[in-house]
């Protein structure tokens, strides 16, 4: 997310400014230097200090979730997610896989059917669009053949969301647990299919997919 990278890039300039500075003090006590030149080195020396710092700050981050929740705020929804959605009267489970970086969100899904076999395949094209109080996301999909293999076409589907705020002290890490919403599908056999009453709960206790795929399989029995 470009905002990120600004505020990232104005740390790293306000520290550059004061290394700048005290370097051009310190020529400054030397005889023999004019101020052009001390001015020059000192100048030269804070772009790199800048462009160094902007490149750390910018791997530590990216490396670590405590950061990036700290930047992204309430859009850091980096983690996994279970989900139930209804279609008519009949309830369907499936699973997020969303990872999150500085620029961007990316998802990895998949459905799940009552005998918990997968049933379908998704992938994020878009990072959240903001629509409102609400983000929207455009998915390419792909459902499971009756042989039991996943189709070579892919269609897409659109979701909209509402994430579930959270009040906490000076509103830091007041990211989301929960969201809700629902998706259209457009293409293939199920095009104009909604999947409503969308609900979204972020598993913190899954550590990666399989365990992710397990926890869902228990909220079926």
């Amino acid at each position: 997310m470009e905002k990120n990278k600004n505020r990232i890039s104005e740390i790293a300039l306000g520290i550059a400014i004061i290394v700048g500075l005290a370097v051009n003090d310190l020529l400054s006590t030397q005889d023999g230097l004019s101020g052009i030149f001390n001015w020059f080195i000192a100048a030269v020396v804070a772009a790199v200090i800048h462009r160094f710092l902007f490149w750390l700050i910018v791997v530590i981050v990216e490396r670590s979730d405590f950061f990036l929740a700290l930047f992204w705020g309430k859009l850091y929804v980096k983690g996994f997610w279970s989900y139930t959605y209804y279609v008519g009267e009949e309830k369907k489970y499936g699973a997020w896989c969303i990872d999150q970086n500085l620029d961007t969100i990316t998802i990895k899904g998949f459905g799940l059917t009552q005998d918990g076999a997968r049933r379908s395949d998704v992938q994020s094209m878009t990072s959240l669009i903001q629509r409102g109080n609400d983000y929207e996301v455009i998915n390419m999909r792909r459902d499971i053949n009756n042989d039991g293999n996943l189709n070579d076409i892919f269609y897409y589907s659109k979701t909209t969301l509402h994430l579930h705020q959270r009040t906490t002290f000076m509103n830091l890490f007041n990211h989301p647990l929960q969201m809700d919403g629902n998706t259209i599908i457009y293409g293939g056999e199920l095009s104009g299919t909604v999947h409503s009453r969308l609900t979204f709960v972020k598993r913190n206790d899954a550590k990666n997919e399989r365990e992710l795929e397990n926890i869902i399989k228990s909220m079926m029995h």
